[in-house]
């Protein structure tokens, strides 16, 4: 049996589309899909209309699509949260019915039903000395600050943060599987741990493990034995890129479509760094009204770019010298 893992597209059709001909291209017999479909790029429609027309696929809902469903109308005008709602307004009512029936978990038996599969979007995730999750792709930037990290070293990076959590064993014996999917750090790797697969195929549409590309993984089932063939197919950036800038919605919610353009280009996480910077704004102004917020927002913007590139160019300093 051949299952394409596929999770995080959030919103990224041209990169989802290349996953999934690619996963059809090598034999897979079945799509598991871990959930934060939409709300980062205005694509909406087009990625749950190519989600319901796959057969043999299995769907776990993402906190993307949770926060669909406890949007607070007094958030409407706030920047941070525009992208969410544009989504919300672009889903027909069918449309979002389909969201709204997505299980946050689901088990599936291998075949032969000697082995489980089980399906959630969040990883069971500890918590770091200065109580942020990990493992984190905000983690991995400030580990690798001036140089990419490689895949071998993510995977390491990985097993260490969830060797530190006490109660993963117990978590993971909860579940009975053999093989633990799941999403949302947007790191791609295949970790055994307590005799466990632990697989994330990385993020369709966001990847933010310091690779470009769209990452999936392959995992294939045969006389009792799992192996895990990670992916990661080439898709014209550059011209998603534009296209996401020329979309009738990028300017409604411009601030957090450039954040996640940049990351998308970088293929690094700025959201620790940003959400940061952005309390810090909050507390040194008032901020109570969503004009002030917003400039809190813009201004928290301006200063993780400036960071960013000033990381850059201290990186290159010390390589020059």
């Amino acid at each position: 049996m051949r299952y394409a893992v596929i999770a995080d597209a959030h919103g990224n059709y041209p990169a989802l589309q290349a996953v999934l001909q690619d996963a059809k291209k090598a034999g897979a017999e079945q799509f598991l899909f871990l959930g934060d479909y939409m709300t980062d790029f205005p694509f909406a429609r087009e990625i749950v209309a190519v989600l319901r027309s796959l057969p043999h696929a299995v769907f776990v809902s993402g906190n993307r699509e949770w926060y669909l469903d406890s949007l607070d109308p007094a958030q409407r005008g706030l920047e941070q949260y525009a992208a969410l709602f544009l989504t919300r307004d672009a889903l027909r009512p069918e449309e979002l019915a389909w969201v709204k029936q997505l299980p946050r978990t689901a088990k599936l038996p291998t075949p032969d039903g000697a082995r489980t599969l089980y399906l959630q979007h969040e990883s069971p995730v500890a918590l770091d000395h200065r109580g942020q999750k990990t493992p984190a792709s905000g983690e991995l930037d400030e580990l690798f600050p001036q140089r990419d990290a490689t895949g071998a070293q993510v995977a390491r990076y990985v097993r260490k943060s969830f060797l530190s959590n006490p109660q993963l064993p117990s978590f993971l014996r909860q579940t009975g599987a053999s093989v633990f999917l799941h999403g949302h750090s947007h790191l791609q790797y295949a970790v055994e741990v307590e005799g466990v697969l632990l697989l994330n195929p990385g993020s369709c549409g966001l990847p933010l493990d310091h690779r470009r590309g769209a990452p999936y993984t392959l995992l294939d089932y045969e006389a009792g034995r799992f192996t895990a063939e990670e992916r990661r197919v080439a898709y014209d950036v550059d011209s998603f890129v534009r296209a996401v800038q020329q979309s009738p919605e990028y300017e409604k919610a411009a601030g957090w479509n450039q954040l996640n353009l940049w990351q998308l280009c970088a293929a690094r996480d700025y959201n620790r760094v940003f959400f940061r910077i952005l309390q810090e704004e909050k507390q040194l102004g008032r901020s109570q009204t969503v004009q002030e917020q917003n400039q809190a927002f813009h201004r928290a913007l301006s200063r993780t770019k400036a960071y960013y590139e000033n990381r850059a160019a201290l990186g290159s300093k010390e390589q020059s010298e």
